[in-house]
C-alpha cells in the first residue's frame, strides 16, 4: 500500500510541475517550482527541493541532485567592448548533460552546456564550469577532479550494471540495508 501511495504522489507531483519529459519512475518531490518543464530525467533520478534548473537539461537514471542545486548561466556575452554586459545579449543556449548514477552535492552550481559523466560525484558547494569525466569525484570553485570513484576494473563492473534495465537494478538493490558494507554485498 505504501508503495502505491508513493507512486501516486510522484505521479501527481510530475503532473503538477508539468514535467512531461521525465520517466514515470522519476522520484519527484515538492519544491520543484523553478525546474524547466523541458527537463529530461531518467528512471529513479531525484532533484532536491529549491533547485533551479534552466532549459535543455538531461539527467540520467539513478542520479541525485541534492537541495539547492543550480544549473544556470554560463551564456552571457560579455566580450564586446563598448557595450555594457547587460545589453550585450546571450550566446545560444547549450544543452547540459548529467549522466547515469551521478551525485551532485547541495548548493552546487553547474554552468549550462557542461557534461558530467556517468558515475561522477560533485562535492557540495562546487561550481562546475567545465565537463567532468565519468566516475570522477570533483569539488571546489571551480570544480576540479580530486580522484576517481573506482579503479578501471570496478568501472567496468559498474558500467555493465548500468546497462541493465532500471527496474532490474532497482529490484536487485532496493531492499538491501542502507548501511551495508561493500564486503557484505560481495559475499
Amino acid at each position: 500500500m505504501l508503495d502505491k501511495l508513493r507512486w501516486l504522489k510522484r505521479k501527481i507531483l510530475i503532473k503538477w510541475y508539468g514535467l512531461n519529459n521525465v520517466d514515470h519512475r522519476f522520484l519527484a518531490t515538492t519544491g520543484l517550482k523553478r525546474v524547466s518543464r523541458d527537463i529530461k530525467c531518467g528512471a529513479y533520478s531525484y532533484i532536491g527541493p529549491n533547485s533551479i534548473i534552466y532549459p535543455q537539461v538531461t539527467i540520467g537514471n539513478f542520479s541525485m541532485l541534492a537541495n539547492d542545486v543550480l544549473i544556470i548561466g554560463g551564456d552571457h556575452n560579455f566580450r564586446t567592448a563598448g557595450i555594457p554586459s547587460v545589453l550585450n545579449g546571450r550566446d545560444s543556449a547549450r544543452p547540459t548533460k548529467i549522466g547515469h548514477d551521478v551525485w551532485i552535492g547541495a548548493r552546487s552550481i553547474i554552468f549550462r552546456g557542461v557534461t558530467i559523466g556517468d558515475g561522477s560525484i560533485i562535492g557540495a558547494g562546487s561550481i562546475v564550469t567545465k565537463d567532468i569525466p565519468p566516475y570522477a569525484i570533483a569539488t571546489g570553485a571551480p570544480a576540479r577532479v580530486i580522484k576517481y570513484r573506482f579503479n578501471d576494473s570496478e568501472i567496468e563492473i559498474h558500467q555493465t550494471m548500468l546497462l541493465e534495465s532500471p527496474d532490474s537494478i532497482y529490484n536487485k538493490f532496493n531492499n538491501l540495508p542502507r548501511n551495508i558494507s561493500t564486503e557484505k554485498l560481495n559475499e
